[in-house]
């Protein structure tokens, strides 16, 4: 009385071939998958650079833009005051020339005496 052991395998496989699996992947090569892996993190240190580089030209031109914003109130002060200072220069004239007058009309209203 041989028993003999059933032996089960597993299922085999189903692949679809009916053509409707838009999902196909071609295979492509380790070396060209390594190439491009390398020029994908190669472009990736680039970009930081670029973006560094970009954000510190942004920086300069704004410091830039705060200095040119500095000189221009300075300019504008600059040219106010010496818009005041003419101002009390004319106002000086003016005292100046009245007190000339009124000395001439003076020494003329005496000496008419």
């Amino acid at each position: 009385m041989d028993k003999r052991r059933r032996i089960e395998h597993s299922p085999s496989p189903v692949y679809k071939l009916d053509g409707n699996d838009d999902s196909y992947e071609p295979y492509i090569p380790i070396s060209q998958r390594r190439q491009e892996k390398l020029a994908k993190y190669s472009s990736l240190g680039a970009n930081t650079v670029r973006q560094k580089a970009k954000r510190l030209q942004e920086e300069q031109d704004e410091r830039e833009d705060v200095l040119k914003e500095e000189e221009n109130l300075r300019e504008k002060a600059r040219k106010e005051r010496t818009l005041l200072l003419e101002a009390q220069e004319v106002q000086r004239r003016k005292v100046t020339e009245g007190l000339l007058r009124r000395d001439l009309l003076q020494k003329l209203s005496n000496s008419s005496l």
